[in-house]
Parts: structure tokens; sequence; C-alpha cells
């Protein structure tokens, strides 16, 4: 069996941390303690058993051999507009972050200068 690239997207919860470069992932965690927090603080004030709700919605779009995703999330609270998120697919049907027809290149320390910079051997 082949192995399988590390930056192979294979469950939800790893769609949702990639999205947006983790900004989704980290409005959904924010949106979820302001929702407690509102709940909390009308029942300490009203009483009762208040309620709350968040809803997400995620929108492919296939573009050539590219996965455009964009999400939405939707609160009683104000929320930020969504950006793109662009993944590959591969043969297998699964989402890579790194086009899988382009070759890698190798690259190297520049040990002449002791320099940081990266050169292409």
């Amino acid at each position: 069996m082949a192995e399988q690239p590390a930056d192979q997207i294979r469950s939800f919860s790893q769609l949702i941390g990639a999205l947006e470069e983790g900004a989704l992932h980290h409005e959904l965690t924010q949106q979820i303690q302001e929702i407690v927090a509102t709940l909390n603080n009308h029942r300490a004030e009203y009483g009762g058993e208040p309620k709350g709700a968040l809803s997400i919605a995620l929108a492919f779009a296939l573009k050539g051999s590219t996965i455009e995703i964009t999400g939405k999330t939707t609160t009683t609270l104000p929320k930020a507009s969504r950006e793109r998120t662009i993944l590959w697919t591969t043969g297998d049907n699964r989402l890579t972050r790194q086009n899988p027809k382009q070759m890698g290149l190798p690259f190297a320390a520049d040990t002449r200068t002791g320099a940081s910079d990266v050169q292409i051997v």
C-alpha cells in the first residue's frame, strides 16, 4: 500500500483546522464561548433555560483539479466575512494542501556564507 502524504486531510476536524489557515476553527471556538457566556448571563438576569445555536455551512466548488471551500457560520452574534481555502484533490478523492502534479524542489542551506538563505540545489 502506498504511503499517504502527511498533509492529506482525512477527517472533518482536520478540514476545519485547515480552512482559512485556521481562522475558521478559531472563530468557531470563540463563538461557542460567546454563546455560553450569553446563555449564562441571560439565565442570571432573567432565569429560565435560554437556548442558543451555532450553524456551520461549507460550500464546495470544484475548479479544475482544486476544491475551493468557503465556510459560513450563523449565530446571534456578528460574524466576520469568510475567506476561501483552495485544496487539491488526489486520485483517491482526498484533499491535499499541495498540488500532487507539481514536483518538489530540493533545498539546502548556503554553507559558503553561513547564511540561512535557502539555495536551490
